[in-house]
């Protein structure tokens, strides 16, 4: 990193929370010329987390999150994700008033899909999809403003309701970040 410090070189990265526990790592990235982190936050519901098989807890985010804040030079960009098998209108809203507590810069939002080679594409009973669809045109993650992939259904998450999860936590986390400069990225 010394070189990159040398050469003024500005760069970002992407985080696995567990990576940003110790502050000294924060601080070395920012002095290196790091301006921006993305970390894979996920969910703000431990239930929601273990669900899908995430190594971090909710405790472990805001340690991260708090530790790289704490060098005032590096902007955080948060990677959540909504409608994983298991998602409750009760997880939805934990994770939601764990989101508007943490103090990150930026977000996207992405909508769960079981890609093929996915577990969950592959073992779908084990998550408890009913249903994956067969067109390959409806598994995107970013495209244009078009609403986001909506390609399986469980017991109780179809994609009316995955629709709502995700228009609900787009409005909570839109209306956080409205009087700040902060880009605000929908996972469209």
């Amino acid at each position: 990193m010394m070189g990159l410090k040398k050469r003024k070189i500005k760069w970002e990265c992407e985080c696995n929370a567990l990576h940003l526990q110790d502050v000294e790592i924060c601080k070395m990235l920012a002095d290196s010329g790091c301006y921006r982190v993305f970390i894979g936050v996920e969910s703000g519901s431990d239930f929601m987390l273990k669900q899908m098989n995430k190594p971090q807890t909710k405790e472990i985010v805001r340690t991260a999150i708090n530790n790289v804040k704490s060098t005032k030079q590096i902007r955080i960009r948060a990677s959540l994700m909504v409608g994983f098998p298991g998602e409750t209108w009760e997880t939805l809203d934990e994770s939601i008033n764990f989101l508007l507590d943490l103090d990150f810069d930026e977000f996207t939002l992405y909508t769960f899909t079981p890609f093929p080679g996915t577990d969950p594409f592959t073992n779908p009973s084990k998550y408890g999809i009913t249903k994956i669809d067969d067109r390959y045109d409806r598994f995107f993650l970013l495209k244009g403003n078009a609403e986001s992939s909506y390609s399986f259904e469980t017991k109780t998450l179809n994609p009316q309701i995955l629709k709502e999860m995700r228009g609900v936590i787009l409005q909570r986390l839109n209306e956080k970040f409205a009087s700040s400069a902060s880009v605000i990225l929908s996972g469209d």
